[in-house]
């Protein structure tokens, strides 16, 4: 994969501070060699998904909302658009 043995360890071990957390490409090359799912990778690393990012960015304020629902809400919002897609 082209890592460091020693960085490796290290991602294994959870020993990185925030600012050494994995880039994006790299968890993808682990996800690959692992064959996991890379944006399982991404979310336990507590990065944001690429594809996720530019959504937050354009509409910050709605995915503020969004976050401030109790999980009560949400389950029910997610229920409703999924019922009207139907």
């Amino acid at each position: 994969m082209g890592l460091n043995v020693t960085y490796l360890s290290r991602i294994e071990n959870d020993r990185l501070d925030s600012a050494q957390t994995p880039r994006e490409d790299t968890l993808q090359k682990i996800a690959d060699v692992l064959e996991t799912d890379a944006d399982e990778l991404l979310l336990l690393a507590n990065r944001i998904l690429g594809f996720c990012r530019s959504r937050i960015l354009a509409k910050p304020n709605m995915f503020r909302r969004v976050l401030d629902l109790s999980d009560e809400d949400l389950e029910r919002l997610v229920n409703k658009v999924e019922h009207t897609q139907a």
